[in-house]
């Protein structure tokens, strides 16, 4: 699988500082839950200052990028937990680069992957309300397998710039809907350009009226939209399917969201994304409905 993987550290590195604080032993970084889990990487930078005895006094974030995951508190904790030697006061600054481990291609071998082929029609992707409300375009670079049929099959980001709006799910949702040419199966890479004019059109309010999406043939798990869940809050997406003759969802669309803002329509689409289903060709509802844990 080329799911990205939990992470590790991968650079922790003083600043520059007027006095010398000794390290002697840093800390293991803990990667913020939030964050592992929905595969988030970030940088933070803290300091603070090292008295006399070699404790860690006065920790505060100066760096955070992005905010709300937990990055800047998973670095304070770092430093807080790290040793220092006797007798050098002064303050010590350090910045911690979070990165996925190489369960994801590298850089290098992503790039020599070759192009995904043309799809048999265009891909339309539509941008995430809040990079729409904030007028956030984005590129997303991702590997993805086809299988011989003509379908996505598996989905891993490479890179999203900005990365902080939900762009890759928007790109996965897209690249499950689209069709290309079968016979050739095979690990590929691809780039999404999506603008945040790209709006997806509105879905009639009727289409809660349609019939009810049975259950996949092999049941998904359906992940919580992480702005959602780092503010704690539920919610629920009705999502207009559509099946082709083969079982499989060719389009869908959020025909409503409760609360908006909160990607909770866009993480409907993404769990049945890849789904089969034993339906007749057509139009569903599907409603997901979000509920944080006890």
């Amino acid at each position: 699988m080329l799911r990205l993987l939990a992470a590790l550290l991968i650079a922790s590195a003083p600043l520059a500082m007027a006095d010398t604080p000794q390290l002697i032993k840093g800390a293991e970084p803990i990667y913020p839950k939030v964050a592992e889990r929905y595969e988030i990487q970030g940088l933070a930078g803290v300091e603070a200052t090292i008295g006399a005895d070699g404790t860690v006094q006065d920790v505060s974030i100066v760096l955070e990028d992005p905010a709300g995951y937990g990055f800047g508190e998973a670095a304070a904790d770092t430093l807080r937990r790290s040793k220092f030697a006797d007798g050098h006061p002064g303050v010590f600054r350090q910045a911690i680069n979070f990165r996925c481990k190489s369960g994801q291609l590298p850089l290098p071998e992503f790039l020599k992957l070759p192009p995904l082929p043309a799809p048999l029609a265009p891909i339309r992707a539509f941008a995430p309300g809040r990079a729409v409300a904030a007028g956030v375009d984005a590129a997303v670079f991702a590997a993805v397998r086809i299988d011989a049929e003509g379908r996505l099959v598996e989905f891993s980001e490479a890179n999203v710039i900005p990365g902080t709006f939900s762009f890759g799910q928007a790109a996965h949702v897209a690249l499950a809907a689209a069709r290309f040419p079968k016979g050739v199966p095979g690990l590929y890479r691809t780039e999404l350009r999506i603008a945040h004019t790209d709006v997806a059109p509105p879905e009639p309010p009727s289409a809660e009226d349609l019939p009810k999406l049975p259950n996949p043939l092999e049941k998904g798990q359906i992940g919580y939209p992480l702005f959602a869940l780092i503010r704690e809050i539920e919610g629920e997406a009705a999502i207009r399917v559509t099946i082709d003759a083969e079982g499989r969802v060719a389009g869908s669309g959020i025909v409503r969201e409760d609360p908006t803002g909160y990607d909770f329509g866009l993480a409907g689409q993404i769990a049945i994304a890849e789904a089969r289903f034993d339906a007749a060709p057509g139009d569903y509802v599907f409603v997901a409905k979000f509920r944080l844990p006890k």
